[in-house]
């Protein structure tokens, strides 16, 4: 273990944490009582802190003794040892604090958020954002994600003010002098940077029931007439989610919180999510579908953390993909599978999918299994790799194993280590279980190489190849046969095929004017194709019949034009070709990103000024086309 990285001598059971905030003068008072499990006789207690002024210090055994405490904090490795004035025995004591400290200038901690109100007067709130590890400049704790523990939290607030915490209120009490005392249930046993709380201003909707879990949207006074569609959204994901995982919501409520100021997009705090307020309050009638497409998938991201990384959470953050890979899959598995936007896993391609093409292919590329020597390093792995190429080869996975299998797989992880920490192995040990295979060899390939592999098609079998010499890895990938009908293309045929090393024979398909390898997107891999195809493909893009076969022609053309193997010019007029006649928003303005960039970054033959005049025509005509409408959500079977 790191020296970076807390001893193992003590660890937490419960929190019981009271803040007393004065969001006009930045700053908290805070009182905190933790049951912690001592493993062994010690002199000194070390756990997270930084920022904080530590007051009072003190351990209580069972039987009643008392040792004093002598707070030092060491500012580089964030950490607080509390030397004792004697020897703590092994077994369960109470650990008593005092501390003060100011709200963070950075969005991190607990920060002050400014908005301007609805009289037109800059009004303030206090918020909160603990991941990877700023709990401890909240409060003194054991701020590593498998040292999970229970919290119940008091907030002492001015009276004109509101608070909303993790779990539900258990009382309010009017404590005289304009202040208010709101005590919160305790919550669930959890990591440290799920913990988390508003006070300000806020306004809230009715509570939506959603199998008995009341769901809420909460924001700013005057925006909750752009609350519906994300309450929609959230109760759709949430009982769509409890259904498919076969494993309730594992917290008494969920409040979705839009806030003003916030460093990420949105958090995934156990039953108090925070969002940025642009990605969940919306109004339907002006948003494109794109738009809107953005904020479901959002929500639902956000929700099925409430799975993967709060009820069940990696160990350590090097595998963080188990947190956010998986919640961004699941968000696509949502969309395409229950809602109306059945174009997700295209959107995907086009909006995200090729960003992480674009780091694994350059000197930022890692393995999705990250090496997290410290928190220090956590940030870092808040990336392309994690989260894009992490979600692609989840569906792989899934493609690879059957949807069945892996379903009852995940059931099985989630019943074997709900509320607790895992790593890598405990997932594909249970997938790998429900599939009747040894998953060994594939995830070491998938997770602990960096680099793309690159698949082309000759002469009727996939030719694969590693990233710098290595041995390609196993692709479960669509060869898609397209034949010119007309003006357009159509589908003549598709073969599923299990790579098994540099040639694998493509069965059953007939002759075509274009070959798609990798039609479906069921692989990470880079695409090449040959002459013939490509020029189809180059001509005809926009033909292909649906999404998903339009996005991976783009992609193919921008992965060849980042490895010199076509022109700018040759490339915009492949997104043209899609651009021109794409009714899928979600693909629709990531090309235009794509195209522009393109044209930025690479040498600019004579005819670009001309592909981009027409790319500037259709970009103004589809930002005056509302034609898109909400979507209504699918039924869910029952």
């Amino acid at each position: 273990m790191s020296a970076h990285r807390l001893p193992r001598t003590v660890s937490p059971d419960h929190y019981d944490l009271t803040f007393t905030l004065d969001i006009g003068e930045s700053s908290f008072a805070g009182e905190e009582r933790a049951q912690i499990q001592v493993h062994e006789p010690t002199a000194s207690l070390v756990l997270n802190a930084v920022d904080l002024d530590i007051l009072e210090a003190e351990l209580t055994a069972e039987d009643g003794t008392v040792l004093a405490g002598r707070p030092e904090i060491d500012t580089e490795d964030e950490q607080l040892t509390i030397n004792l004035d004697g020897t703590a025995d092994a077994g369960t004591h109470t650990l008593h604090l005092t501390f003060a400290g100011r709200f963070s200038e950075k969005l991190q901690g607990i920060y002050r958020s400014s908005f301007t109100g609805e009289d037109g007067g800059r009004q303030a709130l206090a918020a909160t954002q603990f991941e990877p590890a700023d709990a401890r400049r909240a409060f003194p704790c054991w701020d590593e994600p498998d040292l999970k523990a229970t919290f119940a939290v008091t907030l002492i607030f001015d009276e004109a003010l509101s608070a909303i915490s993790n779990s539900e209120v258990a009382e309010v009490a009017d404590l005289g002098n304009g202040r208010t005392q709101v005590r919160f249930e305790p919550t669930m046993c959890m990591s440290s940077y799920l913990v988390a709380f508003v006070v300000g201003p806020m306004e809230t909707t009715e509570a939506v029931d959603v199998d008995g879990v009341p769901l809420r949207v909460a924001c700013v006074p005057g925006k909750l007439d752009l609350s519906g569609f994300s309450l929609e959204i959230g109760a759709h994901s949430l009982r769509y989610f409890s259904r498919y995982f076969g494993v309730p919501y594992p917290a008494g409520k969920l409040d979705l919180i839009a806030l003003p100021d916030f460093a990420m997009g949105a958090m995934e705090n156990l039953g108090a999510v925070t969002f940025r307020e642009t990605l969940l309050l919306v109004d339907p009638d002006r948003a494109t579908r794109s738009e809107l497409e953005r904020v479901a998938d959002v929500v639902a991201h956000e929700l099925a953390h409430m799975w993967f990384g709060d009820l069940v959470t990696m160990r350590w953050w090097d595998d963080l993909w188990l947190n956010e890979a998986f919640a961004s899959w699941a968000a696509t598995w949502a969309s395409v599978n229950a809602t109306e936007f059945t174009d997700a896993w295209a959107t995907y391609l086009a909006a995200s999918e090729m960003s992480g093409y674009q780091q694994d292919m350059g000197p930022a590329s890692h393995p999705i299994r990250g090496n997290v020597p410290d928190v220090a390093q956590a940030m870092a792995n808040f990336d392309a790799i994690t989260y894009v190429k992490g979600q692609a080869v989840l569906r792989q996975l899934v493609a690879t194993v059957g949807e069945e299998a892996f379903v009852e797989g995940l059931r099985a992880y989630f019943r074997d280590h709900a509320w607790g920490n895992t790593r890598l192995a405990d997932l594909m040990t249970a997938v790998g279980a429900a599939a009747g295979r040894d998953l060994t060899d594939w995830t070491s390939a998938w997770f602990d190489r960096a680099g793309t592999d690159t698949l082309t098609l000759v002469h009727g079998e996939v030719q694969a190849a590693g990233p710098r010499g290595e041995e390609p890895r196993e692709h479960h990938l669509a060869v898609g046969a397209f034949r010119v009908a007309g003006d357009g293309l159509e589908r003549v045929g598709t073969a599923y095929v299990d790579t098994s090393g540099a040639r694998t024979p493509v069965p059953d398909l007939p002759t075509a004017d274009l070959y798609l390898v990798n039609d479906e997107d069921l692989t990470f891999a880079a695409v090449r194709t040959d002459e013939r195809s490509l020029r189809t493909m180059l001509e005809r893009a926009g033909s292909l019949p649906d999404p998903l076969a339009r996005a991976m022609a783009v992609s193919t053309a921008w992965d060849m034009l980042v490895k010199g193997e076509l022109s700018t010019d040759e490339v915009l007029g492949c997104v043209l070709g899609v651009l021109g006649t794409e009714r899928s928003p979600g693909v629709v303005e990531p090309f235009l990103a794509l195209a522009l960039r393109a044209a930025e970054q690479w040498t600019r033959p004579a005819a670009v000024p001309a592909q981009l005049e027409r790319l500037a025509t259709r970009a103004a005509a589809l930002a005056t086309e509302r034609e898109h409408r909400v979507p209504a959500l699918r039924t869910l079977a029952a």
